[in-house]
């Protein structure tokens, strides 16, 4: 790239790491600053536009999932055309142009991830695009660019780095490569994050940063759960971030989860420093960790009730319209092979909602 786009928010670039990128970069590298929370198509326009009438050659992204996010969709729609009309394609229609990722946050772990999440501007509603040809020609993972970051912004993307592992080491489609990434996460992520998030040790920090990507690795593999699934209409309805909406589903779907791969359970229990090997020490343990790290699992007031959110998550564009009185036999299913019931999905969003955050007996036994 002779002629990149950085891609980041002013916060960040006014930051360390912003200011050590700039530095490198030299003074006449273009910029937008512009990235908010999630990457906006309106911004993915705004900076392919620009690449097109400066004749910049590559992107590089500098910030948190939302800000990478924009600058892959950049990428992307600087030589696909209009992002969303790429939604549910097998790959991209062309090969992005050039880009490079620098992760300041440890938690979504897209700069590994050939998958691009943006919020429709018309809607409201997030989607995904990508395929093969959809990762980054380079992610530094770099501890430094973690200086700075405040923990009521670290916690909740480690907590969805750690959904990520979670998900992936539960996943009905996992197998003995995305097993061996997972594992690895969380052994990472549990050892890290406290030194990491509350003491700023910069060892604990790489360690963070890693556990991450290979978090995001592993999902890529054995794909995403049932927090994930649910996560998406509850952000719309609670206005909460991504990080903090999966956070607050994470302890009541790994509960779930973990019957339905008894298997993992004391391997899981074993990376995360556990004596007891069973599903509900690991989940006492995660909310332990939350308490450790300055996570508050809770959510803003929902705009609507946990019926019509679990009804949102049992369609997503491009799905079948589910049948209007479809009743608590239809299943809710995540990309990993997991589903529940659409009652127990209800039930698990009212407890979600009303801040209950204990274990649930209607729940945990109603994984199909």
């Amino acid at each position: 790239m002779a002629r990149p786009l950085l891609v980041t928010d002013r916060r960040i670039l006014e930051g360390p790491a912003g200011r050590r990128l700039l530095a490198l970069l030299g003074a006449a590298v273009a910029v937008f600053d512009g990235c908010g929370v999630d990457g906006r198509v309106a911004d993915v326009d705004a900076c392919a536009a620009r690449m097109r009438a400066e004749g910049l050659d590559g992107v590089v992204g500098l910030g948190g999932g939302s800000a990478l996010c924009t600058a892959k969709g950049a990428a992307i729609a600087a030589t696909s055309g209009a992002v969303r009309a790429l939604e549910g394609l097998a790959d991209l229609p062309a090969e992005p142009a050039p880009f490079v990722l620098i992760p300041t946050t440890a938690g979504s772990g897209t700069e590994v991830s050939p998958f691009t999440i943006l919020r429709d501007d018309l809607d409201g509603a997030k989607f995904t695009i990508g395929g093969p040809s959809g990762f980054a020609r380079a992610a530094i993972l770099d501890p430094l660019s973690l200086e700075g970051l405040p923990p009521q912004v670290a916690a909740p993307a480690a907590v969805d780095a750690l959904s990520h592992a979670f998900e992936a080491a539960t996943s009905l489609r996992a197998t003995p490569l995305s097993d061996a990434l997972a594992q690895r996460a969380v052994r990472l992520l549990f050892a890290a994050l406290e030194g990491s998030i509350i003491h700023g040790d910069v060892a604990a920090r790489g360690d963070n940063l890693l556990g991450s990507s290979l978090a995001n690795l592993a999902c890529g593999q054995a794909r995403l759960g049932l927090a994930h699934r649910l996560a998406r209409p509850l952000e719309k309805a609670t206005g909460a971030s991504h990080g903090r909406t999966i956070g607050a589903l994470l302890p009541l779907t790994l509960q779930a989860a973990l019957q339905a791969r008894l298997d993992v359970v004391p391997d899981l229990a074993r990376d995360m420093g556990l004596q007891d090997h069973t599903p509900d020490a690991v989940v006492e343990a995660l909310r332990a960790l939350y308490d450790r790290i300055g996570f508050d699992p809770t959510l803003p007031p929902a705009d609507t009730d946990a019926a019509t959110i679990a009804r949102a998550a049992l369609h997503r564009r491009g799905e079948p319209e589910p049948t209007p009185n479809a009743g608590d036999a239809a299943l809710v299913p995540a990309a990993n092979g997991q589903s529940l019931p659409l009652g127990a999905a209800r039930s698990l969003l009212a407890q979600v909602l009303s801040g209950d955050q204990s274990a649930g007996a209607s729940i945990t036994t109603a994984l199909s």
